[in-house]
């Protein structure tokens, strides 16, 4: 059994990919995958989209491999139910991998003291202040060690999982996947110029598909399509960027690739229910944890 931890702050895209790994290709019906919760049901990501995690902590800590998305955010407070589970996985050496800024939750809980691991370049230091018993390797895209690997993102995220497919599997389960490779790519090269106006033929063009091919593997590996995808990660810089910096409103438009600022907070509003600068004051007044709703 594979089990997915989902919290409001966790991104769809890290969410996405591995359980497309686990459930599509030759890895189809070889795994059974369960996205799993604090308080399982319907949550509320800070993407804007909304999951549905059915199943408790306790199936992820009997799970063989459970996979740790990250997000835009570092979470700060670690509810001790997760924290015993990811530890009670450990203990009866289930596979433990964290995407991203999910990093910090595996370091959190403890189970990286002496270890190697890798996180996303931006949240590096801080990773190496807040845990100087853990050995970062920001220059390595995956880290693995005893068991426990951790990646930085983006394409490394596709690579790690189909790195775990093979290890049960064999190199012949994860042929055929280098669709899954090549979307992982444009992900990252998207995310890397979320303030250019990009359209979904230039989106095409970078994966070198068609925009119907596109579109077709948008909506297998994450129920949407590559126009709404992209407007979900410019509201997610927008949140990153609102809630870390004092860059006026007007600039954030401009950084996230909405153009006009009016067009932004259109846009934001219909998101979140809150004006951008609502939205700061807001999230400023009260940290993020791993376990808070998004408002």
């Amino acid at each position: 059994m594979v089990a997915i931890l989902a919290t409001p702050t966790t991104s769809l895209v890290e969410l996405a990919t591995p359980t497309d790994v686990f459930t599509t290709g030759r890895a189809r019906g070889r795994y059974e995958v369960r996205i799993c919760a604090i308080e399982p049901g319907r949550i509320e990501l800070g993407s804007g989209f909304s999951v549905e995690a059915p199943h408790p902590l306790d199936d992820l800590a009997a799970a063989d491999t459970v996979i740790v998305p990250g997000g835009p955010d570092r979470p700060h407070d670690l509810p001790p139910a997760l924290t015993r589970a990811l530890h009670a996985a450990a203990a009866r050496r289930a596979r433990i991998s964290a995407i991203g800024s999910g990093t910090f939750v595996l370091a959190a809980a403890g189970l990286l003291d002496g270890r190697s691991a890798t996180t996303r370049l931006d949240l590096a230091d801080d990773l190496r202040q807040k845990f100087p018993q853990v050995h970062v390797d920001a220059s390595a895209p995956i880290s693995a060690d005893d068991g426990i690997s951790t990646c930085a993102g983006g394409a490394s995220t596709v690579e790690m999982c189909v790195g775990l497919v093979r290890q049960d599997h064999g190199a012949a389960t994860s042929d055929g996947r280098v669709h899954v490779d090549d979307l992982a790519e444009l992900l990252e090269w998207a995310t890397a110029r979320l303030d250019k106006p990009l359209t979904l033929a230039d989106m095409a063009r970078a994966a070198r598909v068609s925009a119907r091919t596109l579109a077709r593997r948008f909506a297998a590996a994450f129920g949407t399509t590559p126009t709404q995808w992209l407007r979900t990660q410019r509201l997610q810089r927008a949140r990153h960027l609102l809630e870390t910096t004092s860059e006026p409103v007007e600039r954030i438009a401009r950084l996230t690739g909405f153009g006009s600022t009016s067009n932004f907070r259109l846009q934001f509003a219909k998101s979140t229910g809150l004006s951008p600068q609502a939205y700061r004051r807001r999230r400023r007044a009260r940290p993020h944890d791993v376990s808070s709703p998004v408002e």
